[in-house]
């Protein structure tokens, strides 16, 4: 579904004002010139999610939290029995533990303050409150409670069914635009979802339709209905409505009128936004993936193979593909150049193996650089001077050119 973000960067006069060196999909300043391998490291303990807070690499396991020096791989500290469960908004680090305690970490220091909480699976933090998910000890299994904490009291707190565990996700949490949204939490009469949304305000929940919440990068959430999507962006005071637009997992332009949209038989159309008037359709099945500087990178389906292609946005005009090739997100990118994870497809189909991580001018599809990545590789996460790549047992730095 329709998704996308505008943002000042290294000087660079985009839309909307400048937040942070990294944007929410994950757009910097430059990553045209290759990568230069600074460091790798074997973890003792399989990671379950990385992220980039306060300017360093945060790794959770079943056990610890740790935090990297993204330049060197160094450790920086470690706080033991409280991992898996994070949250963030890029500066503080929310932490849950197995046995239902909350803590706040200094992403600095490591220094961790205990946030008074108990059966607590997931809290995060937005304008000075807190927003936690309890475990109900009278229904231990499915019944909890999303609860908005000011100051050590609970302004509003709402019955929820549990989900699915939250260790199945990269962050179990998140408060943005002054909603609530978490996949942690299901709705029992409606089957087919997975997730919900809540006011922040008042704590209610805002659909009574089956929906699926994702996060799409850091600070990027969705919400996806059957005929609806609503995007979420760390930073902007309201959601964006998407209609019926494809979900992206990578998009610099989602404030743009043009709406790519996916019928349920896979046939891609770009649409406008406020008059609903069909631009362009494409031929064949297709799988969009991201938009960068007016430029659809999408798959088409062929059969036992798949092609991949860089598209005119405006025009629907084939500028340049790649056969048997599929470009794997998370993604970062800059004004030109979108980087990712190419993997070959096999003969018959299925992927030919783990590939490395390459960095493409979307206008002609030129490969400009490629570096090795860890396998089976998780997650790319940076600071805007660095590139880290992240599997289970391997993490791998960069330092971006």
């Amino acid at each position: 579904m329709g998704c996308a973000v505008v943002i000042l960067l290294g000087g660079m006069a985009l839309a909307g004002p400048l937040r942070s060196p990294v944007g929410p999909w994950g757009q910097i300043a430059d990553v045209t010139s290759p990568p230069e391998q600074a460091w790798s490291l074997e973890t003792t303990e399989d990671v379950r999610s990385a992220s980039m807070v306060g300017g360093v690499v945060v790794t959770t396991g079943e056990q610890t939290v740790r935090g990297l020096d993204p330049a060197s791989g160094e450790e920086l500290w470690l706080v033991s029995g409280f991992g898996g469960q994070c949250t963030s908004d890029t500066s503080t680090l929310l932490c849950t533990d197995g046995d239902g305690g909350a803590v706040r970490i200094d992403p600095a220091t490591g220094t961790s303050t205990d946030l008074g909480i108990t059966d607590a699976l997931a809290v995060a933090e937005s304008d000075g409150d807190l927003f936690a998910i309890t475990r109900d000890e009278q229904r231990p299994f499915t019944g909890g409670h999303l609860q908005r904490i000011s100051e050590g009291e609970v302004v509003w707190s709402t019955p929820v069914v549990l989900g699915q565990d939250s260790s199945a996700y990269r962050e179990p949490m998140a408060v943005i635009a002054g909603h609530v949204l978490t996949p942690l939490v299901t709705d029992s009469a409606e089957l087919g979802g997975a997730g919900a949304v809540f006011d922040g305000q008042t704590g209610e929940q805002l659909s009574a339709e089956p929906i699926h919440v994702v996060q799409l990068g850091p600070g990027v959430w969705a919400s996806l209905e059957v005929d609806a999507s609503t995007l979420y962006v760390r930073g902007e005071e309201e959601p964006l409505p998407d209609g019926a637009g494809q979900r992206l997992q990578y998009d610099d332009e989602w404030h743009s009128d043009d709406l790519i949209v996916t019928s349920d038989e896979g046939v891609l159309s770009v649409q406008d936004r406020q008059t609903g008037e069909r631009r362009w359709v494409s031929e064949r099945p297709a799988f969009p993936i991201a938009r960068i500087d007016g430029v659809l990178l999408h798959l088409v389906s062929t059969g036992d193979s798949a092609t991949l292609q860089g598209l005119r946005i405006s025009s629907g005009e084939v500028l340049w593909q790649k056969e048997d090739t599929w470009m794997m997100c998370p993604c970062v990118g800059d004004r030109s150049t979108l980087a990712g994870q190419i993997r070959e497809l096999a003969p018959g189909g299925g992927f030919a193996g783990e590939g490395p991580v390459v960095g493409v001018d979307v206008e002609s599809g030129e490969q400009l650089w490629q570096v090795e990545a860890p396998s089976p590789m998780m997650q790319i996460v940076t600071d805007g001077e660095h590139l880290v790549l992240v599997a289970p047992g391997q993490l791998a730095g960069f330092r971006l050119g």
